[in-house]
């Protein structure tokens, strides 16, 4: 089962993007973090 086209208003969608930005960039800063000060580690990520 699947969410069908157009079911998000684009609204709604720019609103949920602006929320999870601030996160995924966050995460994003850590991992390459972890894997400056550790490179072996990029495996297990």
């Amino acid at each position: 089962m699947h969410i069908m086209e157009g079911y998000l208003p684009a609204s709604q969608s720019l609103a949920w993007y602006a929320a999870s930005a601030p996160f995924v960039v966050a995460g994003a800063a850590r991992i390459r973090k972890i894997v400056r000060e550790r490179p072996e580690a990029r495996m297990t990520l």
